[in-house]
């Protein structure tokens, strides 16, 4: 493989062991220099820069010499230059590097595709999504479903195109410069999905067939509409039909699969475009980390007949074996919890309303039994967006008592409380006279005095975690995860 560059009056071509300057007119060399790695790909700029599956290097382009040299031990992709840096993908992050090769930002992608710079954006694909990164630091700016990216994203005014693995060419149009992944709800509307109409038509016709029905009845004509409108679920039943998010059970099938599922569907008419619109947002961010060990695995997402998002359930929710669990599995799920949190966070998600209700059971012939986390904001993202309160829970943190703003510190706080609750079976803030004034004041009963065999060192950690104060909190989940493990011991 030969890969070619031109500046200027001179071209560059590298082989997999050598690279040559060449006068672009009369062919004559100008410097050769020896290289390592295979597969190489040159970008030019102020600098050559050559990539390989084993290095990148930085080369004077009149001389040759090597300014900076970085290892990758990562598969070969084409670089982008912009802004003085070089774009670059590894086998699990994006990285922006000066031209000595030193990193100035890091963000982990599984990207698929080269990078794309276009103005202070870093695009890539990946196998669900395409996303777009901060230039400048490396922050995520938005994520769009995009399954199966496989060319580097080119971007045309407002319209990324990139090709996918089913051969197809996709365009994305919009305010590309969009909002972050954490804040769901403030990415441009989306035009009215008018077929949520019809499948209300659909469950009020038969609903009212016979005045005999129950509330269940209605209820599960709901759920049944539902998956008459939608071609990729085969059935539905209710779970929970309580909120802006009804919680079904049901089946996923398509040319591939058919599979068991829990579905968030958002409930019919609730809060027009906006609600809608946080929905699919954090549909699309979960499904952009769900492949992650403990997010629980995205089966599918979809906008009609009204926006939802299918998951693997697992073989239980937390709470239907929890009474039967050991200390030592109710310490795993814990740690489970904890990198879910903390692979979330490499990603710039917060959850900001993990509970126990969130929390998945797969029972693993390698490792055991296992823990997931679901819904990623998304019950809060809908809330927000129709204007409601927050829900009050005993995993509420007290930043979150005025709405205020929640950041990757409220994660730790609920983290503290679910464990307390998967450690003792009893909630944080049991048998207190009122609740919000209970997180206000941290009127919390201790691990050890529910159960006697756990130590004050345990104490001392859900404390930490449970801090009023977020600066006084663990700093990472991972730092809560090892020292509640060393407390057990």
């Amino acid at each position: 493989m030969v890969s070619i560059a031109v500046y200027e009056d001179t071209v560059y071509a590298a082989t997999a062991t050598t690279v040559v300057a060449l006068d672009r007119t009369a062919g004559d060399s100008r410097w050769t220099a020896n290289i390592r790695g295979q597969g190489p790909a040159l970008a030019i700029g102020d600098v050559l820069v050559i990539s390989t599956q084993q290095t990148v290097s930085f080369r004077d382009i009149e001389t040759g010499a090597e300014l900076g040299h970085r290892d990758t031990d990562s598969r070969q992709t084409a670089v982008a230059l912009a802004h003085g840096c070089l774009y670059h993908v590894t086998d699990t992050a994006v990285r922006a590097l000066d031209s000595a090769g030193e990193v100035i930002w890091r963000t982990p992608v599984d990207a698929t595709t080269s990078p794309a710079v276009v103005g202070e954006t870093v695009y890539v694909g990946t196998d669900s999504n395409l996303v777009a990164l901060d230039a400048t630091d490396g922050e995520y700016r938005f994520t769009h479903d995009l399954p199966g990216a496989k060319s580097r994203p080119v971007v045309v005014g407002n319209t990324v195109l990139c090709a996918t693995a089913d051969g197809a060419l996709t365009a994305i149009t919009g305010e590309l410069g969009g909002s972050t992944p954490s804040d769901p709800t403030s990415l441009p509307e989306p035009e009215s999905n008018t077929e949520s109409n019809d499948e209300l038509e659909k469950a009020t016709d038969d609903s009212t067939d016979g005045s005999t029905g129950t509330d269940g009845d209605r209820s599960d004509t709901v759920a049944t509409a539902f998956a008459r409108g939608c071609d990729r679920i085969a059935s539905a039943t209710v779970v929970d039909d309580t909120g802006s998010v009804h919680v079904y059970d049901g089946r996923f099938v398509d040319a591939h699969d058919d599979v068991v599922c829990r579905i968030f569907a958002l409930r019919l008419n609730t809060g027009g475009n906006g609600a809608a619109q946080a929905f699919q947002n954090v549909a699309r961010q979960w499904r952009g980390i769900s492949k992650n060990t403990h997010i629980a695995t995205v089966v599918d997402v979809g906008e009609t007949p009204r926006p939802w998002i299918a998951f693997d359930p697992g073989v239980s929710q937390l709470n239907d074996q929890l009474e039967s669990l050991e200390t030592t599995e109710r310490v795993d799920i814990v740690a489970d919890l904890a990198e879910a949190i903390r692979t979330a966070g490499m990603y710039n998600v917060v959850h900001g309303a993990l509970s126990p209700d969130d929390i998945y059971l797969f029972d693993d012939e390698a490792s055991g039994r296992t823990a997931t986390v679901a819904d990623w904001g998304l019950h809060r993202a809908v809330r927000r967006a129709v204007g409601e309160k927050q829900s009050l829970t005993p995993f509420t943190a007290p930043e979150q008592l005025d709405d205020g703003n929640i950041d990757s510190r409220t994660d730790i706080y609920r983290l503290g409380a679910v464990a307390h609750y998967v450690l003792t079976g009893t909630e944080p803030f049991t048998g207190a006279t009122g609740l919000e004034s209970a997180i206000q004041n941290s009127e919390r009963i201790p691990p050890s005095e529910h159960i006697p065999s756990l130590s004050t060192d345990v104490d001392d950690v859900i404390a930490t975690a449970m801090a009023h104060n977020p600066d006084q909190r663990f700093t990472s989940p991972y730092e809560f995860k090892r020292r509640l493990r060393d407390a057990m011991r």
